[in-house]
């Protein structure tokens, strides 16, 4: 049965993301991304720079400069990808390294060769004053 929604949790020092059953179907690690029907990609890593980066892989992690981005504001990446179609589908999670703040990924726009990626801090009154980890996955 497809699933109609799609829930992230932190499990023992993974991300995972399951349907509305609660079934697994990804999971990101320390090592690599695996989807929970056979397939298991490899990880890339990158530091932004200029709020930019490049990672040529399908799964990887994004980290940011060090931001002060206020209560409610938002800040752009841009993912340059050759994984990255127009038409590909690009999940991406945000995390807090340390410091405060809420950042969610508010959209998330892929193109041919590159994604930009929208994060805004939801929290009601702390900025971030930290950088940030930005899990994707390209399908």
């Amino acid at each position: 049965m497809p699933a109609t929604s799609v829930k992230s949790k932190w499990s023992s020092g993974s991300l995972v993301f399951t349907d509305n059953s609660d079934n697994s179907v990804l999971t990101v690690g320390s090592t690599g991304i695996t989807a929970h029907l056979g397939i298991t990609t490899t990880k890339g890593t990158g530091t932004c720079s200029s709020d930019a980066v490049t990672i040529n892989t399908t799964s990887g992690v994004i980290t940011t400069e060090s931001k002060t981005t206020a209560a409610g504001g938002t800040f752009t990446i841009t993912l340059t990808n050759s994984k990255i179609a127009a038409t590909s589908v690009v999940l991406v999670n945000a995390n807090v390294v340390a410091g405060n703040g809420t950042p969610v990924v508010a959209s998330i726009v892929p193109g041919s060769g590159s994604a930009t990626i929208v994060v805004q801090n939801v929290h009601a009154s702390a900025a971030f004053n930290a950088a940030l980890k930005l899990m994707f996955l390209v399908l």
